[in-house]
């Protein structure tokens, strides 16, 4: 008797105690977060990178200035903003009121000192600096910061807020995606299993499964910088995984009452086989996933964290609370059955697909391996980029700044480089020297101004050995022109205007940030995809005792994650039916986002082919021949993938009627991928494998 089958067991037996205990750790985490839960945070971090070394100089030398900092942007809606100064300068007075605030800009100074659009006298803006870092400060200072100066906002005066404060700490709401997927969970539930009680249970595992991640999440976010995304990614993925996983194990142990086993055993052999299914399912997506710290960066680390968080517990209670409830309710698990659903067929539909793509299998393989490189083909065209504030709701103060701001001044404004320059020690040179980096910065194609260093004060540090100022490029963040620039700044207009005076420049900011993770990732994509491959190989090969079906996984996997990009790419790039998931502009996709898409991708896309491969390897074990162990273990698991790929799809695609363009590109991504995978990937690509390769696909292991 194998160890989950034990563990299975021993949980229906003494379900009470297990039932008890998991009310204990669900009370007991979500009471912990409640009472001393932290906060999301945005900051973005990327150590070993010029724009971090820009930004490690920044808090170095300048510790006044190392604080947060928020944009107040104004608008007159009618004359202009001259018009409203009295009560602009009310407005900032109030802001420079507020807690750890140290400086509020005036932005009625003479140029190049003031912020009142030159283009149109309607739109200012004035920045709101604090000794505190965003993390510290929180969503109470960028609440607080809104309703004490919005108040001053009248019918003549518009007032928005933007800037790290307001962005990073913005929370994501996901209600209405949760309640439209949870909802869509049921009613395939209640068509997979034709009974209300077996529909509920996997609803509860997948529900307390996501509400004590999420606990656990928020308690990390003490020793953490959890990204705002994080929690909204993990409560997608907790969803999905938690209900399938549950799915697999209440149909199976169904079954096994169907045979005529007691609920104790039937909740043993459920847990032994498809509770191995789910343990080796989970195992491969939290591998994946923790090979995202091969790129050191720890926004993309800590979402990682987040998700792995959530599956562990999903995993953990598929095979501990699932097995106890069952043994609760026994055999009333059948209580509430639909009789239209539970009709007999002769022949069920899996099985009668099965045998025809296997009367076939060349013809499957070229068709299915076919249709998923076409759909990839847009992927050739992947454009990595950052998130920015146009990422957030249209309606949202932050996004209508972003706005005003590139009306007013032009789309750098919102973003600027900042520029580091590190002195020679020798005043009067190195004063000669900026002045003549300056006008040369001035004078490069794609630069809009450049704002020198008395402009804002503190901008030099007090032994005058290192300067700050600002450069404001003419496109903005996701504009492909915008990381040319960067790097023909670092590359070629830096090292000629400073060579052999002593001074050395770096370029930080948000869009030097991300220039240096698409490099990051970049340099490091080959090695992740290789290390998530060879690591799935080893689980799955291990499991199954195969060499040719974790290689075949493996290959099908990766056709099914180019199609999902290619699918990105087309959607948010292109913008081919874009304007039907709510974007309106075009937009790269999100730089963090990328891999931690093919990681999750990988590991989901494994937890069909577990689930297929296992009730094949079942029929195979018990000595049928390789083909009809196709056709008969592929027929009886064909109704279960469907429904479970159905389910991640809904749960998955709800998150694209969410407003936030980040939630909008994971979501799409994934339930386009897992409609790929389960669709083509299982339902074709892998029956058809099977039968060519006949009784290989199961060497090195038993032979029949």
């Amino acid at each position: 008797m194998s160890v989950l089958e034990r563990l299975g067991r021993f949980c229906a037996r003494h379900h009470r105690i297990v039932i008890a205990v998991w009310v204990v750790v669900v009370v007991g985490t979500v009471a912990a977060n409640f009472v001393a839960g932290g906060e999301t945070s945005n900051n973005f971090e990327l150590p070993g990178t010029s724009a971090q070394e820009a930004s490690d100089v920044l808090d170095d030398q300048f510790p006044d200035a190392a604080g947060s900092s928020a944009t107040i942007v104004f608008e007159a809606t009618s004359g202009s903003l001259t018009d409203q100064e009295s009560q602009v300068e009310d407005a900032l007075t109030e802001a420079g009121k507020l807690p750890h605030v140290t400086s509020v800009s005036n932005p009625f100074l003479a140029a190049p000192f003031g912020t009142v659009s030159t283009k149109d006298d309607s739109i200012g803006y004035a920045t709101v600096a604090y000794t505190q870092s965003t993390t510290e400060l929180g969503l109470d200072a960028a609440e607080e910061l809104e309703e004490k100066v919005g108040r001053f906002a009248t019918d003549d005066l518009r007032i928005e807020f933007g800037g790290d404060l307001i962005v990073n700490t913005e929370p994501i709401e996901t209600g209405l995606s949760e309640e439209v997927g949870l909802v869509a969970a049921i009613i395939v539930l209640l068509i997979a299993l034709g009974a209300v009680a077996a529909m509920g249970l996997p609803i509860v595992s997948a529900v307390v499964g996501v509400g004590t991640g999420l606990a656990v999440i928020g308690l990390l976010a003490n020793v953490l910088t959890i990204p705002s995304v994080a929690p909204a990614g993990a409560i997608m993925i907790g969803l999905g995984v938690g209900i399938d996983y549950s799915l697999f194990v209440v149909a199976r142990y169904r079954s096994a009452l169907a045979e005529g086993l007691t609920p104790v055993d039937a909740a043993g052999k459920t847990t032994a086989t498809s509770g191995r299914a789910v343990v080796t399912a989970g195992s491969t997506v939290i591998v994946a996933l923790l090979g995202l710290l091969v790129f050191q960066v720890p926004a993309v680390s800590t979402i990682a964290y987040a998700i792995v968080v959530v599956v562990v517990i999903s995993i953990v209670s598929a095979v501990t609370l699932l097995p106890a409830i069952l043994g609760l309710v026994g055999r009333h698990v059948e209580w509430g059955r639909i009789r239209f659903v539970n009709r007999r067929r002769p022949e069920p539909g899996g099985r009668k697909w099965a045998r025809f793509v296997t009367r076939v299998p060349l013809v499957s393989l070229a068709a299915g391996v076919g249709a998923l490189v076409v759909i990839a083909i847009p992927m050739t065209s992947l454009r990595l980029g950052p998130s920015d504030a146009t990422d957030t709701p249209a309606s949202s103060t932050e996004h209508q700044a972003y706005n005003l701001v590139t009306e007013g001044f032009g789309p750098g404004y919102n973003n600027p480089f900042l520029m580091v320059a590190e002195l020679s020690g020798d005043e009067s040179a190195d004063q000669q020297t900026l002045g003549q980096l300056l006008t040369t910065l001035q004078g490069t194609k794609g630069v809009a101004a450049v704002i020198p260093p008395e402009v804002v004060p503190q901008m030099f540090n007090s032994d005058q050995s290192t300067a700050v100022f600002q450069l404001i490029a003419t496109t903005g963040d996701k504009s492909a022109k915008t990381p040319e620039l960067i790097e023909r700044i670092r590359d070629d207009v830096l090292p000629k205007a400073t060579s052999g005076t002593g001074v050395s420049v770096l370029v930080g900011g948000v869009s030097a940030s991300y220039v240096d993770l698409d490099d990051r990732i970049s340099e490091r994509l080959g090695i992740f995809i290789a290390l998530v491959i060879l690591i799935s190989f080893v689980i799955l090969g291990s499991v199954f005792r195969s060499v040719a079906i974790p290689l075949k996984a493996g290959l099908f996997n990766l056709l099914v994650i180019g199609a999902a990009y290619g699918v990105l790419v087309a959607v948010f790039q292109w913008g081919w039916g874009s304007s039907l998931i709510g974007v309106d502009v075009e937009t790269p996709i999100i730089s963090y986002l990328a891999p931690i898409v093919f990681a999750v991708l990988f590991g989901l896309s494994m937890d069909y082919e577990v689930y297929s491969v296992s009730r094949i390897a079942e029929q195979h074990a018990a000595g049928e021949k390789p083909s009809d162990a196709v056709v008969d273990g592929l027929g009886s698991a064909a109704r279960m993938v469907v429904a479970a790929a159905s389910i991640m799809f809904f749960v998955f695609a709800a998150f694209v009627i969410n407003d936030n363009v980040v939630l909008k590109m994971f979501g799409l991504g994934l339930a386009v991928a897992i409609l790929l995978d389960a669709f083509i990937a299982r339902m074709v690509l892998l029956p058809a494998a099977l039968r060519l390769l006949g009784r290989a696909a199961w060497w090195p292991g038993t032979r029949r």
